[in-house]
């Protein structure tokens, strides 16, 4: 059973790191979109709404990008506390402080 939940928490992290990869390659892209929006709209050449549109999706994946990293973090927790090694001293080894 505990190899099981092993093998569960191993595949999750997997999952989420890959999510996390691809969203991450999705925000670079949006934010060329994002970048060739704006300089469309500044040459005249381009709508608001487009530009508008081009935020909201810039948004919408630097959002999902969060999400994912958090979730990459939720399952390496997982994962060290199935393998037993889950300690005040593991977390601070791991986990990077931000203001």
């Amino acid at each position: 059973q505990a190899e099981a939940a092993a093998q569960r928490a191993d595949a999750a992290l997997g999952r989420a790191r890959a999510r996390s990869e691809a969203l991450h390659t999705a925000v670079a892209s949006f934010e060329e979109v994002a970048r060739v929006e704006s300089l469309s709209l500044a040459q005249g050449a381009g709508v608001q709404a487009d530009w508008l549109g081009a935020q909201a999706d810039l948004l919408d994946a630097r959002a999902a990008l969060a999400e994912a990293r958090a979730a990459v973090v939720r399952a390496a927790v997982e994962r060290a506390r199935v393998a037993g090694h889950l300690t005040l001293d593991w977390l601070a080894s791991r986990m990077e402080e931000a203001p």
